[in-house]
């Protein structure tokens, strides 16, 4: 498993590059939309949730990914959302 210090770290960047609009959400992927759909939320407030996450809400990785080539690692946290 990961150490804190790490999550921590990529949780300051991943804020950071939201704040600069310097990131991409996959919205063609029809799962992600659902997924919007189910919590009852609009893409501005999945922002938030993003930004509002903390270390404790880390579950796993950087787990290998390979999204259009690009290689980028996957991080995945779990959080409640609208009592889901």
């Amino acid at each position: 498993m990961i150490d804190s210090e790490s999550v921590k770290r990529f949780l300051d960047e991943l804020k950071a590059k939201i704040r600069i609009n310097k990131f991409f959400i996959l919205d063609d992927r029809g799962k992600n939309f659902q997924a919007l759909l189910d919590l009852e939320i609009t893409g501005k407030e999945r922002l938030k949730c993003l930004g509002d996450l903390k270390p404790t809400d880390y579950s796993e990785g950087p787990l290998k990914e390979n999204f259009y080539g690009s290689k980028q690692e996957m991080w995945v946290f779990g959080k409640e959302v609208k009592k889901k």
